[in-house]
């Protein structure tokens, strides 16, 4: 098997994990879930760390509280950077699939698939390549919804 075929395989393989509809979802929960932690942690150590400034005398039990607040509030902070750093590998992991397909003559389908240019239709949904406008004959790029050369609509 020649190098060229053995990576347009293995990117295939990464570019389904990270561009399919399971992996679009997922990006989106870690978001919404790690962004407002992290935000809601830094709240919180900013609010306690001034708190803590502006009181002149601690008891031993509000200190002790003031001190698991700022735990709690470092937990919340990482555990959100941790989300978001999740999120961040899936959609490097999917750009970098997709420059490296393109590199190789590869496409990715709406349906999350990679093809290769010269393939007619998409292995995992049947949907139809079309590289030649109807009309005109003209070469069209995959991604291209209307004709450049005479604006046909091509799907």
């Amino acid at each position: 098997m020649n190098l060229k075929k053995r990576i347009a395989e293995l990117n295939r393989n990464v570019a389904d994990a990270a561009t399919s509809q399971k992996a679009r979802k997922l990006r989106r929960i870690l978001i919404a879930v790690g962004a407002p932690l992290l935000f809601l942690g830094l709240f919180g150590l900013i609010i306690n760390a001034v708190s803590f400034m502006l009181t002149q005398s601690l008891s031993l039990p509000i200190a002790f509280l003031r001190i698991m607040l700022f735990m709690l509030c470092g937990a919340m902070i990482s555990v959100g950077c941790w989300l978001l750093a999740a999120a961040l590998a899936i959609i490097v992991g999917g750009a970098a699939t997709g420059f490296m397909g393109k590199q190789l003559g590869m496409r990715i389908c709406s349906c999350g698939a990679q093809y290769h240019d010269t393939d007619k239709f998409c292995p995992k949904c049947g949907k139809e390549n079309i590289t030649v406008c109807p009309c005109c004959n003209a070469s069209v790029s995959p991604e291209d919804t209307f004709c450049r050369n005479c604006g046909t609509m091509l799907r």
